[in-house]
């Protein structure tokens, strides 16, 4: 292990915790709106497939600052980005709470993108790699587990905020607590690397340091490849599974004869579920890598959209419905970080995360309104195909990726000196 310092403590796990928080707050917030769906249906008869396009708007968006990732890190740091995307997760509630038209949710889902490209997944993923060698697996994945957290949390408060007031000021309540906890939280803890402190990664050296700057470029020879293409359109059909389950969570379990406010809770029992699940597969990934990660998503992407169209069936099925919901939810925001890392490596991983992590943003932008879209085609009765569909997406998603893994140049080089 690489000497950090004659009396410095080693300041990642600061970053960490700080990063963890934020995630918790900012993750929180922009997976809320399923909770808020049904309500802003009700009071402003919009049709769903309409108000899913905000989704649509949202993950576009988010998926153009992946794919610019890089670039933007580059120009303004990494934790001006994380600031950015905290400024404009707030923002975009704003707008929800303000909003008179379809145009305006619009809007704020562009908004609600920008903050998810920047303060979420790919920031947290970079500056924890920066700051870990040993123990990054770990160390990523209990920064995500505040994720799950954050969103029962967040849809707790909100579901009743709503009930107690509107949608409206929910909205308006909830964008306050974001800013408040989250803006000076950024400032205070999260530092860009351990450079910034005279120090280096926890397990790092001053040669791998210098290994890692030489070869992460801004060229992406990468994309050239079958694999390269194989493995982001996976992750994109993989990916859709999750966003499509919890954008419309409240919408399914209302279809299929539960109360609303018993569907916003078990909402939040479900997204509880995703924190243990967060937990239980941080350990467990680390064993099994990204192919043993790919597995796990795609069969449980295949069961979680069946339970819960059954979930209307008894408490049985209501109590599978949360659990695999909880297996499923970190795999919208975990899979890209381990499949980049096992196929293409540390030094190539700030360079490709976020091209790749911006399928599983793609795929959030079409997630709710295939299902939706699917829900209306026949007829508004049920939800029923729509869920099968997305079981049907996991598995071609989940052999995707595997075929991908398996062609990629690390694979290849293991391959080589075996």
């Amino acid at each position: 292990m690489a000497e950090i310092g004659k009396n410095k403590s080693f300041y990642g796990y600061g970053v960490a915790i700080g990063c963890a928080i934020i995630v918790f707050c900012t993750q929180g917030a922009l997976t809320t709106f399923g909770v808020y769906f049904p309500y802003i249906l009700e009071t402003e008869k919009y049709s769903p497939t309409a108000v899913s396009l905000m989704a649509t708007c949202c993950s576009t968006i988010a998926f153009l600052v992946n794919t610019f990732f890089y670039n933007i890190v580059k120009k303004i740091g990494a934790r001006n980005t994380m600031l950015t995307g905290i400024v404009f997760c707030g923002l975009h509630y704003v707008v929800y709470g303000m909003s008179r038209s379809v145009l305006h949710l619009y809007i704020g889902g562009a908004m609600g993108g920008i903050s998810m490209g920047c303060a979420t997944n790919a920031i947290v993923s970079l500056i924890l790699t920066r700051w870990f060698v040993d123990k990054r697996d770990q160390v990523i994945s209990y920064a995500m587990l505040p994720m799950a957290f954050g969103s029962a949390a967040f849809s707790f408060i909100s579901g009743q905020f709503i009930e107690l007031t509107n949608w409206r000021t929910a909205y308006f309540i909830v964008a306050g607590l974001l800013w408040v906890i989250a803006i000076p939280l950024c400032l205070i803890l999260v530092k860009e690397s351990p450079a910034a402190c005279g120090q280096l990664p926890l397990g790092g050296t001053e040669a791998v340091v210098d290994k890692e700057k030489k070869k992460e470029t801004g060229a992406v020879p990468e994309m050239k490849t079958a694999a390269f293409w194989l493995m982001w359109v996976g992750l994109f059909m993989l990916c859709l599974v999750n966003p499509g389950l919890s954008q419309n969570l409240s919408n399914v379990m209302r279809n299929v004869g539960i109360a609303p406010l018993a569907a916003s809770n078990y909402t939040t029992i479900a997204k509880i579920c995703g924190a243990l699940g967060f937990l239980l597969l941080g350990s467990v990934i680390k064993r099994v890598g990204g192919k043993g990660a790919t597995v796990i998503f795609g069969i449980t992407g295949v069961l979680a959209p069946i339970a819960l169209f059954m979930s209307g069936s008894g408490a049985i099925w209501l109590g599978l419905a949360c659990l695999l919901f909880g297996i499923t939810f970190p795999t919208y925001h975990l899979t890209a970080s381990y499949v980049v890392m096992e196929s293409y490596g540390r030094e190539r991983f700030a360079r490709l995360y976020g091209i790749l992590q911006g399928g599983a943003m793609w795929a959030g932008a079409f997630a709710s309104l295939v299902v939706n879209g699917i829900y209306e085609a026949s007829g508004k009765v049920s939800y029923g195909t729509a869920m099968y569909s997305l079981s049907a997406i996991s598995v071609v998603g989940m052999i995707l990726i595997l075929v991908a893994i398996a062609l990629s140049p690390r694979t290849g080089e293991k391959e080589a000196k075996q």
